[in-house]
């Protein structure tokens, strides 16, 4: 005895979902691994462009020379007479003079109350 089932249009398009799911499953798991790409902030004080090995420096930098060939280069910045300013722009990502820090001599930057 043979017993035959029939689908109607809601059960087939639920198994049809279901099916393209299942398939775009694997898919999905390998664009979620994406590595995040490495962020490295060097900030020093009283350095200058050619300070360092990699723009012809005097000083060897071995590790600083890798680096910076392994890397992508940012050549478009500006730069702040104190580290204060510098600072202030990283952690807000605004310009410091719009915040009125140029210098450390002024103070608390931000309203602690």
């Amino acid at each position: 005895m043979t017993h035959r089932q029939h689908l109607n249009r809601r059960e087939f398009l639920r198994a049809a979902i279901a099916g393209a799911g299942a398939a775009l499953m694997p898919a999905l798991a390998r664009g979620s691994q994406q590595s995040k790409p490495n962020i490295i902030f060097i900030i020093a004080d009283d350095m200058g462009w050619a300070d360092i090995g990699y723009h012809n420096s005097e000083v060897m930098t071995p590790n600083l020379d890798k680096l910076a060939r392994q890397s992508v280069r940012l050549e478009r910045h500006y730069v702040m007479p104190t580290c204060t300013p510098t600072r202030i722009g990283l952690m807000t990502g605004r310009y410091p003079s719009r915040l009125g820090v140029l210098s450390p001599a002024y103070g608390q930057v931000f309203d602690e109350t």
